[in-house]
């Protein structure tokens, strides 16, 4: 091989010079960069660019109405409840208690249905109502003639002539009865202990009768118009008219009936009788 002579060292040189001016040429033409803690700095600094909203479509036909929420329904007023009248007293409130009852006509004025045991009080009207039916018959009929022998007086006279001892231990034994019908148990807190017992039933049916409804009707109608009679009788009896029919009979005219007036008077008030009897028992059933 043929040993190549080394280039010279001026050439070297004149290498490395042209090289950096091309270099330098070049970098003349490149876009300075900032450091990278200035770039981040920059953009913290920069105020954020906002995008504009888009304008809203416009719409070539109006927007529907918004259907209303119907408006809620009112509230019902308030109904009272109905208030219950008195049959037999119409302006007064039916009084409580006596439905069920035989005889019931919702004649309560006083309410006394309420204030006192209902069983105790039948019991009591029954009891009164049996023996005013037995008072008004046993008053009437010695009155009109019907009499033992040697028994002259009238009925009011008999009452005064008993005197106050005997009528005393009448009403004393009528009271001994009592305590042993009921047990002892004569309060309206004892006498109906005994839910099953029946007011008025005191066991006394010899006979064996059953009653029924319209039975036990009709005893307490007439035990009810037995009491208003055995009333008025003994009030008319006390004010001077002792002898049957009670009261002093008036002609309605005095020159016509003037002999007859004692007997015309009689038979009006026995009509008359007749008459309002069935009117007040049935007015007494409603």
């Amino acid at each position: 091989l043929v040993p190549q002579n080394p280039p010279p060292p001026h050439a070297a040189m004149m290498r490395a010079v042209v090289t950096l001016a091309l270099v330098a040429s070049a970098s003349a033409f490149m876009v300075p960069r900032a450091p990278v803690g200035a770039r981040s700095v920059l953009r913290s600094t920069e105020a954020p660019v906002e995008t504009p909203p888009a304008p809203a479509a416009e719409t070539t036909e109006a927007a529907a109405p918004v259907a209303e929420a119907p408006a809620p329904a009112p509230a019902p007023a308030p109904v009272a409840p109905a208030i219950a009248m008195s049959e037999a007293v119409p302006f007064l409130t039916a009084a409580k208690n006596l439905d069920g009852y035989v005889g019931s006509a919702g004649f309560d004025p006083l309410y006394l249905s309420e204030t006192f045991d209902i069983k105790w009080m039948r019991e009591a009207e029954l009891k009164h109502g049996r023996v005013a039916m037995l008072a008004v018959v046993g008053f009437i009929v010695p009155d009109i003639g019907i009499r033992l022998p040697d028994h002259a007086f009238s009925s009011l006279e008999a009452v005064k002539a008993t005197g106050a001892q005997p009528l005393l231990q009448i009403i004393l034994f009528g009271g001994f009865l009592e305590f042993i019908l009921n047990s002892g148990k004569m309060t309206q807190a004892t006498m109906f202990e005994d839910s099953s017992r029946v007011p008025g039933a005191l066991g006394f049916n010899p006979a064996g009768i059953k009653p029924t409804p319209e039975d036990e009707l009709k005893e307490i109608k007439n035990g009810r118009l037995a009491m208003l009679a055995i009333s008025g009788i003994l009030t008319q009896a006390a004010l001077g008219h002792p002898n049957f029919p009670y009261a002093k009979p008036r002609a309605w005219r005095g020159d016509v009936f003037s002999g007859a007036g004692p007997a015309v008077g009689g038979a009006l008030v026995c009509e008359l009788h007749a008459v309002l009897a069935p009117l007040l028992a049935s007015r007494l059933k409603r």
